[in-house]
């Protein structure tokens, strides 16, 4: 009987499959949080978007009405999408940690640490009380994550999901 391909030796394995540890899932958590404050924020500026139409107006009185309303539109579009964007990032990155892939925790990571460039920028800008709180909240919670995804139990476990030993 002919044989297109040869057969031999044993079929590639899987990586295990294993519940998350501990560190995992709370990361795991957190990084819904995140998503979650991330849908906060995006309420929280569609309903001060008013506000901030007034002070433009106040900051630059030579802005026409209309010139203020497409500020407004940018604004939205602006802020609808980084909050589409927020919310994949933070539910892609809980779902690839939860089921072991190195690479969702190393980018989970560099999300976090451009994130906390973009707080640190955010400072030197005017902001309310609400708003810098919710900014804060936010960077603890992925700082949160963060540190439980290096803990010595999450790195058995993405170790052990990719098929590496050591």
């Amino acid at each position: 009987m002919y044989q297109p391909y040869p057969t031999g030796g044993q079929p590639p394995t899987a990586p295990p499959q294993m519940d998350a540890p501990r560190p995992v899932m709370m990361a795991v958590r957190l990084m819904y949080a995140g998503a979650a404050l991330t849908v906060v924020w995006f309420v929280a500026s569609l309903l001060s978007l008013s506000a901030v139409k007034a002070a433009v107006h106040k900051a630059s009185p030579n802005l026409t009405a209309h010139q203020i309303s497409n500020l407004g539109t940018a604004l939205v579009a602006v802020s609808t999408f980084l909050a589409v964007v927020g919310l994949a990032l933070w539910i892609l990155m809980a779902w690839g940690n939860r089921g072991g892939k190195n690479w969702a925790r190393i980018v989970a990571t560099v999300l976090f640490g451009l994130f906390t460039v973009y707080v640190l920028l955010s400072l030197v800008q005017p902001h309310s009380a609400f708003s810098l709180l919710l900014v804060a909240f936010t960077w603890l919670v992925g700082l949160g994550a963060a540190l439980f995804l290096w803990q010595r139990d999450s790195t058995a476990y993405f170790r052990a999901m990719s098929g590496r030993q050591g």
